[in-house]
């Protein structure tokens, strides 16, 4: 009869048992094996969409940047689109893809001649408007793409006597 090591003793585990244990631990490095290749492909496709999600943000955050920033500059009679361009090229957005409109309106906001539709406009004094869009953005994810319009609309109050 052979010796039974004293881990196996203080367990109170017999051959049988000692055998049984090393028998079925290679089944169980084969059933990690198999749930890791199952897992890994899901988490990675969630990884990756997350970066995506999160690059998307992080450009519409700075669009939305840009607009105050030229709206604030056009509400002390400064040139709005080089504000704009400004801090796009800051964040390094190709301002090919960007749509910088502008423009300063005293009065009720009429659809069609200004940057923002009225709903978007609420003021009725004089005031600086911009509304920076970047068509067509394209969210690649891992397996396939979606295109979004994001649109960042702003709306300054000027300064009395601009």
């Amino acid at each position: 009869m052979g010796s039974i090591a004293p881990r196996d003793m203080a367990q109170g585990m017999g051959r049988e048992q000692r055998e049984r244990r090393t028998v079925g631990g290679g089944r169980q490095r084969g059933a990690a094996l198999v749930e890791t290749a199952i897992a890994l492909p899901l988490l990675l496709l969630l990884l990756f969409g997350i970066v995506t999600t999160a690059r998307a943000w992080n450009v519409h955050n700075t669009l939305d940047h840009a607009a105050r920033e030229a709206a604030r500059a056009g509400a002390v009679g400064q040139d709005m689109t080089p504000v704009a361009q400004q801090q796009l090229t800051a964040a390094a957005i190709p301002l090919g893809n960007v749509v910088i409109c502008q423009q300063t309106v005293t009065g009720a906001s009429v659809a069609g001649t200004t940057c923002l539709n009225p709903t978007e406009d609420p003021l009725t004094v004089k005031r600086a408007q911009v509304l920076v869009t970047f068509p067509n953005y394209q969210l690649d994810f891992l397996f396939f793409s979606v295109t979004v319009n994001m649109r960042a609309p702003a709306v300054s109050r000027t300064e009395p006597g601009v």
